[in-house]
């Protein structure tokens, strides 16, 4: 800043807003549907790639047996009509576990 400069204004940031709760919804993605693995939906629309997930889901187990899959590709996948390569892995832990 040089001697003939004045400092602009002060800027103050408040906190944003939390979100409200999405409302879950059993509607048909838009877009055209594709697969890409267990426990999921997805549909592409345009440009974009939807994926919807039921965080309810309970798979099988992992092969270690630490986890539940919720919902995977099972290892990647190529998009359909895209370069686009997915790898996705959703999971809780297995409360069974036991080393």
């Amino acid at each position: 800043m040089n001697a003939n400069t004045k400092p602009g204004p002060v800027s103050i940031s408040r906190p944003a807003a939390k979100a409200a709760k999405a409302t879950p919804t059993t509607e048909p993605l838009s877009g055209t549907p594709v697969s890409l693995g267990e426990g999921m939906e997805a549909a592409i629309d345009g440009d974009y790639l939807t994926i919807r997930i039921d965080l309810t889901n309970r798979g099988g187990t992992s092969g270690s047996g630490k986890s539940i899959n919720v919902a995977t590709t099972g290892g990647n996948q190529k998009v359909p009509g895209t370069d686009v390569v997915l790898g996705l892995n959703a999971y809780v832990k297995n409360p069974d576990y036991r080393k």
